[in-house]
This record gives structure tokens, C-alpha cells and sequence, in this order.
């Protein structure tokens, strides 16, 4: 059950298996049925979520009722809003799964015991937080400079399995198309690849 985030502290840091096994009694578990919501826009974010199995979409949405993914997350990734976690303040977009899902919970004051009695963790989520703050920067430039085209070219050689897995009027949305759209470019891709 916990092999995944090990895997994932391993990516980042080393870290014994005696100081592992200290934390895992700070994670709870939790099941997430397809179209379940874990957290909703205004509420406070009161847990950081691991994905252990399954996938969601992030999203936020405008004056005129419009949905805007910010990002999916799937296995291995982290997931909620950190300025609603460690600030108590309204969480600016919603986290719904996609598929019947697993994640891992942690609460702010286990997160603050485990960074503070383990400096490994504390790395751990120090590499994390530059590691998304990158994706984050990437992604604003990406959405600012390339076309759909390009963005789901993107999606097709980094990330294939979000095609396969989530459906694609939440690609279209990510994409900021429309799904006749996606659909017109996925064509365009099958022709010119064969």
C-alpha cells in the first residue's frame, strides 16, 4: 500500500527504511469513487493527498461558469491546494476523480511532526515544492507561446496515458478547445503519423 510513495521518496532523496517506516502511521487512506470530489473550491484544504491508484482532474471555475483544468494527477503524484493547507484560507479550485481512486491523506500537524523529526521528508517535499513550481512555470509559458496543436503533441509524447485514461472533453478543456476541436487535431495526428 505504501510501496508508491516510497518509490516516490526514493526518486527524490534517500532515505532508511527505519525513517519510512516512522511515517507511515501519520498517512490515513482513503477510497474516492469516479466523480467523487475530494476537495471543493472554497472549502479549507485539510489534508495533502498522494495518488496511489487512480486519477483526477484539478480545476477552477470562471465568472461565466467555464471549467479550467489547471492540471491531472495520477499515480505517484501529490495533490491539493497548499496555500489552503498550511494557511487555513478558502481552496481556489476543486479535485474530482476521474476513475476510482486511492490516495494517501496527511493532515498538517503530521506533515509539520514528520518535516520536523524527519530531515529526509523535509527534503523530500523541498524537492517536491521545486520540482511543481517548475511544472508550474512551464506550463504558464506553454499555454502562453504554443497552440493546441503543439500542447497535445506535448501530451502525446510526455504523457500518453492522460489520452488513454482521461476522457476527452476534460484533454479539450485542459487544452482550452473545444472537444470538436481535439477532435479535428487528433485526426490531423493520425494522418500525418501513418
Amino acid at each position: 500500500m505504501f510501496s508508491r510513495l516510497r518509490s516516490s521518496i526514493n526518486g527524490l532523496v534517500k532515505m532508511e527504511e527505519e525513517e519510512f517506516q516512522m511515517l507511515i502511521p501519520l498517512f490515513g487512506v482513503r477510497e474516492v469513487r469516479k466523480m467523487e470530489f475530494l476537495m471543493r473550491s472554497g472549502e479549507i484544504c485539510r489534508h495533502g493527498y498522494f495518488v496511489n491508484k487512480g486519477s483526477f482532474r484539478c480545476y477552477q471555475i470562471d465568472d461565466s461558469g467555464y471549467e479550467h483544468i489547471i492540471e491531472f494527477n495520477m499515480e505517484g503524484n501529490w495533490m491539493g491546494d497548499p496555500e489552503s493547507y498550511w494557511k487555513e484560507t478558502p481552496a481556489a479550485y476543486s479535485i474530482q476523480a476521474l476513475e476510482d481512486s486511492e490516495v494517501l491523506t496527511i493532515d498538517k500537524s503530521a506533515s509539520k511532526f514528520s518535516m520536523a523529526h524527519c530531515q529526509n521528508y523535509l527534503e523530500y517535499h523541498m524537492r517536491l515544492f521545486m520540482n511543481y513550481s517548475h511544472s508550474l512555470f512551464k506550463r504558464l509559458y506553454d499555454d502562453t507561446i504554443l497552440t493546441a496543436e503543439d500542447k497535445y503533441l506535448l501530451i502525446l509524447e510526455n504523457k500518453p496515458e492522460l489520452l488513454q485514461r482521461i476522457p476527452q472533453k476534460y484533454i479539450a478543456q485542459f487544452l482550452g478547445i473545444t472537444p470538436q476541436s481535439l477532435s479535428r487535431i487528433r485526426k490531423e495526428f493520425l494522418v500525418h503519423r501513418f
